[in-house]
């Protein structure tokens, strides 16, 4: 049995009617649109006896598409904003939005699954809050501006919402979520508007209930927010895969010693240009990564790694300054970023330049990796949920290569031509120049 299928109007002239179906993808995969010179009649369509090509037959011309070159495909869709992504040990993929239900998404026809809602409650938004039991069994959601946190169990069993206690006459809010690697304790920044003494970290036991409070207060001069605003004594936590608590914020990063309550600095602190930033941990619990995020035209991210073995601090700036998500695969080595311009990024941890991947209209609001390194997942407010290969970084980036190199490589693939045309609104139009063959098949 083929992997492909094909389909096209016979002796139609639609535009966007002609679509590659991939039967390996899951069932929710939608198919690529072949585009191309749609306006004129069409007439067939046949693969290549080995299926790694596809002919287009139409009046004039016919086109070839090679069907085993890298693409990403639309598994989903999920209403924005803030589509949030994790991957669960067994492969499968979790997504949240401000305006969705949690649901688990199989990402391989074998499995013969379809989609399946987990928990759903309107007008709770937890878009940007969803973190995986490293063992497989929950998931964990934060509910945006609340003092809720909602355990699901991925077995069926009944949801469990938890509230974050508050001190009486006051409401607290609650950001900065992480699961530590038992997935028994969720740390998470809290404060409460006016009081700023109730700022801190909690520190919040599933199985019992249980709460306590680190104070991440900064003591002496040591403090990089003014007294009284908004990030006063905020420390936004991430638990390391080795149980050692970290946290960054007004009294710089630290790492906790959860017997005494106490934190030891790493690094003095950087004041927050933004709303909010975000933490990462690698798997490995020798890095720790912060963005300070963009999140409208015209402001500008920033990434910075943490090297706790050697207490160095080093900036990433290959991917851009417009970074919305990002994430690190299993191995410690690859990072993965999305960006406002609705462009992932996928390159080595070390800072070299990126592979470029293209598809999403909107803001990437969420990237995750699959366990075994062969997928990556991206959520944007386009509504859309895609499914990447993972690149090969082996192979120098198309944008790295030099401006006459990279003309022949296009040549080389195809013989449309973008040509100037004064007549169109863009002010081009695409031609279709002679195929003279290929003596070897190009490769992608």
């Amino acid at each position: 049995m083929g992997r492909f299928l094909a389909t096209g109007p016979f002796g139609g002239t639609s535009p966007h009617s002609r679509f590659l179906f991939d039967l390996a993808a899951s069932r929710t995969g939608e198919p690529v649109a072949l585009l191309g010179a749609e306006y004129s009649w069409f007439f067939a369509l046949e693969f290549s006896p080995d299926g790694m090509w596809l002919a287009s037959v139409n009046v004039g011309n016919f086109t070839l598409w090679n069907t085993r070159g890298l693409r990403s495909i639309v598994i989903g869709r999920q209403e924005p904003p803030f589509i949030t992504l994790a991957f669960t040990p067994d492969g499968h993929l979790l997504s949240t939005s401000d305006r969705g239900p949690l649901r688990r998404w199989p990402i391989s026809f074998a499995s013969g699954e379809g989609v399946q809602t987990l928990w759903s409650r309107p007008g709770v938004a937890t878009g940007g809050y969803l973190m995986m039991d490293p063992g497989g069994r929950s998931a964990v959601l934060g509910a945006r501006g609340t003092d809720e946190i909602i355990f699901v169990p991925l077995d069926g069993s009944k949801p469990v919402s938890y509230q974050v206690k508050a001190r009486t006459g006051t409401t607290i809010g609650a950001h900065g979520y992480s699961l530590d690697p038992s997935g028994r304790f969720v740390a998470m920044a809290v404060g409460s508007l006016g009081h700023p003494d109730q700022t801190g970290i909690r520190i919040l036991d599933l199985t019992t209930g249980d709460e306590r409070t680190l104070d991440t207060h900064p003591k002496g001069e040591e403090r990089c927010e003014k007294t009284g605003s908004t990030y006063e004594g905020t420390g936004i936590p991430v638990w390391l895969r080795d149980g050692r608590l970290v946290s960054d914020g007004d009294a710089g990063l630290r790492m906790w010693d959860l017997a005494t309550g106490t934190g030891r600095l790493l690094r003095p602190c950087k004041e927050t240009p933004r709303d909010f930033f975000e933490l990462l941990a690698t798997p490995d619990s020798r890095l720790v990564l912060r963005l300070d995020p963009s999140y409208q035209q015209g402001s500008v991210s920033s990434l910075s790694v943490f090297d706790l073995t050697w207490s160095t601090t080093r900036e990433i700036t290959s991917h851009g300054n417009m970074l919305t998500a990002f994430t690190v695969d299993m191995s410690s080595t690859i990072l993965v970023t999305g960006g406002l311009d609705g462009i992932v990024r996928v390159g080595p941890l070390t800072g070299e330049e990126p592979r470029l991947l293209f598809g999403h209209t909107g803001r990437v609001s969420s990237v995750a990796v699959s366990p075994d390194g062969r997928w990556i997942a991206s959520g944007s407010d386009d509504g859309t949920i895609r499914l990447w290969p993972m690149p090969d970084l082996s192979k120098p980036p198309l944008q790295t290569l030099p401006h006459s190199e990279l003309l022949a490589r296009l040549k080389s693939l195809t013989n449309l031509r973008a040509v100037r045309d004064p007549s169109s609104d863009t002010g081009w139009k695409i031609e279709i120049g002679p195929f003279p063959g290929w003596k070897d098949v190009p490769t992608w």
